[in-house]
């Protein structure tokens, strides 16, 4: 292997390097996310859903959830079937 062909075999390496770190830190920051599902303890797992606010995502319990809250997430089909279900419920189980 000549000079050139080394130094073009590290930067490939440096750069799968940077993926890899990059890749992990994701990982990381999806781990700590869904993690936070345990600050809703009194929440049967069906209820809860990962939705987006100003880009993030957040969980939400679908049955606590109010219109209002709703309203402050990024606009989905979701959202908009759930503000849907809540403006049409007739009884509620509270």
């Amino acid at each position: 292997m000549n000079m050139n062909q080394q130094h073009i075999h590290h930067l490939q390496q440096l750069q799968q390097l940077q993926q890899l770190k990059n890749e992990n830190d994701e990982l990381k920051k999806e781990l700590e996310f869904m993690k936070k599902i345990f600050n809703y303890g009194d929440a049967m797992v069906f209820q809860m859903k990962i939705m987006k606010k100003q880009g993030e995502p957040v969980w939400i319990n679908t049955h606590k959830i109010s219109s209002k809250q709703l309203l402050e997430l990024d606009h989905s089909p979701q959202v908009q079937q759930l503000l849907i279900e809540k403006e049409t419920v007739k009884y509620k189980d509270r």
